[in-house]
């Protein structure tokens, strides 16, 4: 999809700083990845303070599931 965005033009600048090369389209598209994951674990962690997770595990199944001793 194309989109037009006004960016300010010092903090683009900034971002390009550590963009490693990276072209403008593809660094908004990684800090929109990293601002889309950053919510889902914020959401997680709220699930799990919560005790919403639906799913009724000890920490120690939980890692005789992943392979731990």
């Amino acid at each position: 999809m194309r989109t037009t965005l006004d960016i300010d033009e010092a903090i683009l600048e900034q971002a390009m700083e550590y963009a490693d090369g990276m072209s403008k389209k593809a660094l908004v598209e990684t800090a929109l990845e990293e601002y889309v994951n950053a919510r889902r674990r914020e959401s997680l962690v709220a699930a799990i303070q919560k005790g919403d997770l639906g799913i009724d595990l000890t920490i120690e199944e939980l890692r005789k599931m992943r392979g731990c001793p």
